[in-house]
């Protein structure tokens, strides 16, 4: 299984979830705003690990 040799490999530092379906339920959790048009104008804060509105 590809997933668990990348779950091996040494240069992974932080670790990575047990399943792939983790990753992807976060991944779609991270980009649903922006696909449906709910962060139109957003960036991405790391730091706050949120979607911000932009300054004009």
């Amino acid at each position: 299984m590809k997933w668990a040799a990348w779950q091996r490999r040494p240069d992974v530092i932080d670790g990575l979830p047990e399943s792939f379906t983790h990753v992807l339920i976060e991944v779609s959790q991270f980009i649903d705003p922006v696909i449906d048009g709910l962060a139109p104008d957003a960036a991405w804060n790391p730091i706050e690990a949120a979607w911000e509105t932009r300054q004009a």
